[in-house]
């Protein structure tokens, strides 16, 4: 039984959850992966806490510490999952230093990361609305996982997320004092906006209600051109939150093919669209001192995003991402994976520095691998396409073998392939001529292949080792 575990700590809330699942094999593909996910604990969002402009370390840690001893776990039994700091705390300046934090804390097989927009937008689709993908199998859906800092967008089809992309745009950006519309704190995305605006309103003003209505038009606006694919027009104001462009296919939203798109929404303000569509209202003027009820509203009161929105809700709503975190952040190996020595286990941060193929050229691969050698902590290489029968097998090992040998790559510093087929330990003992020769290599069969910059790879347990990307 494995334990995953998904913290995500955003520009206002923060959350935790856990899960228990077996590793078994696919009995259509015989691949290894996690069974029947069952989460155990769940934890109600709190507020991120900050002291000044830095994310409070010490009451941070003192969440991680209580979620831990209300869920009955201790920080090694997690094998699997991340925590990932969001939004507009991502960009404090103590940010690294919470995820460094966050990880002495949980352990190796966690990955903590800050900043990662669409490794975000990638987690709260596969948290909210990847079961719904699967069921409406001829349909795109678009997520928007709303919070306070960032609208986290990804587009996917049959469970898989095709694209994703962020703004700037959230209920945090204006903080208010709560019942009122008074100023407390602006984000600079607010003041540029305000500028833009001509509000000429700072601390201690109180805003109208056009001037709110401006505003919150403002960002629905910004969501409309992006959803239907359109360029901005990129004024500074525009451009400034667009933070990662979100690439849509050109004809996703003609005539044709409207009714197969289907729009969910997500995150802190996303819960409060799905209340407002029940026919919740809130007791008073922004009672989270935010514009978190005004953003919802006015999405709940557009005629095209809310006619999707009544057909369909996703799960989780505010902790998505944290759900995705914890179920489907990490892959497991095959069972027949190169690895001479467990104690070269678990590699953080491992930049993977390219993708290759069977039919990759050795020149191909030792400019890669002489890139490659710039990293003081060794680094990852992607295989992909299937490697099947022993002729393959020793035809491109020996390819990897030579460049090894003619790259200048230092035998001490490890190398990890990343393969999608079964063949990872016939493969690693061919390349290394069954031990004689001392590359530092580890080979990792049947997972997925991903976009992404960095990976995790955890300690081998139950005899498979846990994968986890960021950086996409």
């Amino acid at each position: 039984m494995i334990i995953m575990a998904g913290f995500d700590f955003g520009t206002t809330t923060s959350s935790a959850v856990f899960a228990r699942a077996k590793v078994v094999k696919n009995g259509i593909t015989g691949v290894m992966e996690y069974a029947s996910p069952v989460v155990f604990f769940a934890a109600e969002p709190r507020y991120t806490p900050y002291v000044g402009d830095r994310i409070d370390e010490a009451a941070l840690a003192g969440y991680i510490d209580a979620w831990l001893v209300a869920a009955n776990i201790h920080p090694e039994d997690a094998s699997a999952g991340g925590a990932i700091i969001t939004g507009l705390a991502a960009q404090k300046e103590n940010a690294s230093a919470i995820a460094s934090l966050i990880r002495a804390r949980i352990g190796d097989a966690v990955v903590a990361t800050a900043n990662d927009p669409s490794l975000e937008s990638w987690l709260a689709f596969m948290g909210s609305a990847r079961e719904l993908s699967r069921e409406l199998t001829d349909q795109a859906i678009i997520n928007l996982d709303i919070g306070g800092g960032t609208t986290n967008m990804a587009f996917g089809v049959n469970g898989e997320v095709r694209g994703t992309g962020c703004l700037f745009v959230g209920a945090r950006h204006v903080r208010v004092t709560p019942g009122t519309y008074r100023i407390e704190a602006l984000s600079p995305y607010a003041k540029h906006l305000f500028s833009h605006l001509g509000l000429a309103k700072s601390i201690g003003d109180s805003l109208s209600r056009p001037e709110v209505d401006s505003i919150v038009d403002f960002y629905l606006a910004l969501i409309h051109q992006t959803l239907a694919g359109k360029s901005l027009d990129r004024n500074d104001c525009e451009a400034l939150h667009e933070q990662v462009p979100f690439s849509l296919p050109p004809d996703l939203f003609n005539t044709a093919n409207q009714a197969a798109v289907t729009i969910t929404v997500s995150g802190g303000v996303g819960e409060l669209v799905y209340r407002a569509m029940a026919g919740e209202s809130p007791a008073a003027v922004t009672p989270f001192g935010d514009l978190g009820w005004d953003l919802a509203l006015k999405l709940v009161a557009d005629d095209w995003i809310s006619s999707s929105l009544k057909n369909h809700v996703p799960k989780n709503m505010g902790r998505a991402t944290a759900f995705g975190l914890a179920l489907y952040n990490t892959e497991v190996s095959g069972t027949t994976v190169y690895l001479p020595d467990e104690s070269i286990l678990p590699l953080r941060d491992l930049p993977v520095v390219g993708r290759i193929s069977p039919d990759t050229t050795a020149a191909s691969i030792i400019k890669l691998l002489e890139l490659a050698a710039k990293s003081s902590i060794g680094c990852a290489i992607q295989v992909d396409g299937k490697i099947t029968g022993a002729e393959e097998v020793q035809r491109f090992s020996t390819v990897i073998t030579n460049a090894l040998r003619n790259s200048g790559y230092p035998r001490d510093r490890t190398l990890v392939l990343l393969l999608n087929g079964n063949v990872g330990k016939s493969l690693g003992a061919l390349i290394t001529s069954w031990g004689r020769d001392p590359f530092r290599l580890v080979v990792i069969d049947e997972v997925s292949l991903r976009a992404a910059n960095f990976v995790n790879i955890g300690r081998i347990t139950h005899q498979i080792i846990p994968v986890s990307f960021y950086g996409m």
